[in-house]
């Protein structure tokens, strides 16, 4: 029985992770433990494993594509159903691709006499055959040059031309994607390099090659010597006249026009609007956002919604520097941070409404002390998590944190716990006091600064609805009386 590989839940707030890269590609042989697949939560890289031995029997989602937490990206098999399971995926394509032909008028895909009676117009017909969407081994000619005539259904001067670029019977592995891609920006599949797993050509491939100007199939339009001529009509003579009915002049051919859709193709995407135009600024240029970057701002809109408030103040830090130095004598990396985070842990378990989360109108209060630790990285503003902090003295916190901030640099944090209380510190870059942004549903974070004439500037931001100024001020000076050791 196959198990299915899954995006993991991450938590409160997180609702979408991105396959990044596939480790491990159809066929590959696995351990429990092993990491298959890599996702990009939104301010983590997490990497999945393997809960079980066995093989990898199916890619359900490839690499770039977007799904929501607790969706099935893959399956692990027992040895050896790898090529049953492959075969009989590319069967049931095969059989799928075929379905498709002769329903849409025989084994070389539509007609435009089918396409006709279906309703269909020729013009988007044209298209899908051209984008690869049912590619024929042979080229394809579809050509009708009848004329219309009392009663008579079929159209004339209608040209439908596909080429197909690969030898029959010669298939180009690519996923659902590539293809819906490659039909909406016109590139051919065939002769492309897949970067996917085992060569399979994914969207990404088929942007680059449109990037790249890689042609796009061609569909022929209408010319004077590809369309056959219109039948005679027949002679008077030729027809011997009803004696009740008069014969009915012979009526042109109408005219259809070439598939203007098709045409479109070669025509470059339609212009992007650009910046706005701002007297006296010069021209303006826009910055590619990171994940994390548009991730920051939905919080920060996110958390404009909560009514906070701030209280600063200044605390001593002589017992903090005591237990710095204690901690480091015993070979632990301790700075002041890791002394706010003690202090912070200590205080947290006399004031529970700064623990816990304002969810749905309702305050809940966590079991454990989870610090979250701001971090500072390149592509953008991290959180690390120190689990379960309660009771714990400066050295081991300040292990835990090293543990958690080095994870997450590294690019494997967001596989924890939830932070219950958030800590940011700007000291280190001259800011003796600041507003820290609530992060939802939390209800409290501390921003630390820069220690002044040996005082240390806290500023306590926290969610007025789970709690009132003065308890919220009673915590705050918990905090530096554990700093300052009065």
């Amino acid at each position: 029985m196959a198990a299915d590989i899954v995006v993991p839940k991450m938590g409160l707030t997180e609702t979408h992770a991105t396959v990044v890269r596939w480790r491990k590609a159809v066929g590959d042989e696995v351990t429990a433990g092993d990491v298959v697949v890599e996702i990009q939560a939104d301010k983590a890289d997490v990497d999945i494993e393997a809960a079980t031995d066995g093989v990898i029997v199916e890619i359900l989602v490839e690499e770039g594509v977007e799904v929501e937490l607790g969706t099935v990206i893959g399956r692990i098999g027992a040895v050896g159903s790898a090529a049953g399971a492959a075969g009989a995926a590319g069967a049931a394509e095969t059989d799928t691709a075929a379905g498709a032909g002769a329903a849409a008028g025989g084994p070389d895909g539509p007609t435009v006499e089918s396409a006709l009676r279906a309703g269909v117009d020729a013009a988007p017909v044209a298209v899908g055959m051209a984008a690869g969407m049912a590619a024929a081994p042979t080229d394809v000619a579809v050509a009708a040059g009848a004329s219309l005539a009392t009663g008579a259904s079929a159209v004339a001067g209608v040209s439908l031309a596909a080429s197909a670029s690969v030898a029959a019977g010669a298939r180009v592995p690519s996923s659902p994607l590539a293809r819906r891609v490659a039909a909406e920006l016109g590139v051919e599949v065939a002769g492309l390099a897949g970067t996917g797993p085992g060569g399979l050509v994914v969207a990404r491939d088929i942007r680059a090659a449109a990037a790249e100007g890689v042609p796009a199939a061609v569909v022929a339009t209408p010319a004077a010597a590809d369309v056959p001529a219109p039948a005679p009509s027949p002679a008077a003579s030729d027809v011997a006249p009803s004696p009740t009915v008069a014969p009915s002049p012979p009526v042109p051919p109408a005219p259809v026009a070439p598939p203007a859709a098709a045409a479109s193709l070669a025509d470059p995407a339609p212009p992007v609007a650009g910046p706005p135009e701002l007297p006296g600024v010069g021209m303006l240029r826009e910055l590619e956002l990171s994940r994390v970057r548009r991730v920051t701002a939905r919080r920060l809109v996110a958390s404009a919604a909560v009514p906070t408030v701030t209280l600063h103040r200044h605390a001593g830090v002589e017992q903090a520097r005591v237990a710095v130095a204690v901690a480091r004598a015993q070979g632990v990396r301790a700075t002041l941070t890791h002394a706010v985070l003690a202090a912070c842990a200590q205080a947290l378990v006399k004031h529970p409404e700064l623990n816990g989360f304002w969810i749905d109108d309702r305050l809940y209060t966590a079991e454990k002390v989870n610090l979250g630790i701001a971090v500072d990285v390149e592509q953008g503003l991290l959180l690390a998590v120190a689990e379960d902090c309660g009771g714990k003295g400066i050295a081991e916190i300040a292990a835990a944190s090293n543990h958690a901030v080095a994870e997450v640099r590294q690019g494997r944090g967001g596989r924890g716990a939830h932070a219950t209380f958030t800590v940011s510190n700007l000291g280190m870059l001259g800011v003796e006091l600041f507003t820290p942004v609530l992060n939802p549903p939390e209800t409290g974070i501390l921003g630390v600064g820069a220690v002044v004439d040996g005082r240390i500037g806290l500023s306590l931001t926290f969610d007025h609805r789970a709690i009132d100024g003065a308890p919220a001020a009673r915590f705050l000076d918990l905090v530096a009386r554990e700093l300052a050791g009065t």
